[in-house]
């Protein structure tokens, strides 16, 4: 039976590693605003920032070189304007809505021996999308809307790894991870037909 099953078994509230902790804090911050341009046109600005850390450490009971603490960053910052627009085509009524969506994204994330010590891995990723989309909604007949899209998105994603095989901890088996670069651009369409049955 291990130490862990014994614990489990006879004090499942108690446990074989009492310095071990994970901590975490969070920030989300949004601001937004809207403009009336004429009586067609609806100016929307959004922009927000949210931000995450957390910091854990593990205790080895094979000794402190064995230990392991990390300390993790992850911030976002976004900003997404847009237009919507209420007019009318060939006599029906229609809305449409254009719009950008741009997101940084940066993850930070130190792994240790122990809290003060020089990490050995210090990962760094950032992403930056942009995406870009429009959608029309007409109106008809009564209870009959159609409506047409399309968003097109690109993503630019740089992942490195900054090694230091003189911290603490480092082993001959540790190696600096491999760099990663990532470049994708999806698209979507979108065609659809609402019909009411009945009014509310």
């Amino acid at each position: 039976v291990t130490l862990s099953g014994s614990l489990l078994a006879g004090n499942p509230r108690g446990t074989g590693t009492p310095f071990d902790f994970a901590d975490k804090q969070g920030l989300n911050l949004t601001l937004g605003g809207t403009r009336m341009v004429g009586e067609e046109w609806e100016l929307v600005l959004d922009g927000g920032v949210r931000r995450k850390e957390q910091q854990s450490g593990f205790f080895s009971a094979f000794g402190a070189a064995d230990d392991t603490y990390t300390d993790t960053r992850l911030t976002t910052w976004s900003l997404t304007p847009r237009a919507n627009w209420e007019h009318s085509l060939a006599g029906m009524p229609g809305k449409a809505i254009i719009g950008v969506d741009l997101t940084y994204a940066r993850y930070l994330s130190d792994r240790m021996v122990h809290e003060f010590d020089p990490p050995n891995h210090h990962y760094d990723l950032k992403q930056r999308t942009v995406g870009v989309y429009a959608q029309e909604r007409l109106a008809v007949a009564a209870g009959t809307d159609i409506s047409v899209g399309a968003r097109i998105e690109h993503m630019d994603l740089v992942a490195r790894d900054r090694f230091d095989a003189k911290a603490p901890g480092v082993s001959g088996g540790l190696v600096a991870a491999l760099p990663y670069d990532d470049r994708d651009t999806p698209w979507a369409l979108h065609a659809g037909v609402e019909q009411k049955l009945f009014d509310p």
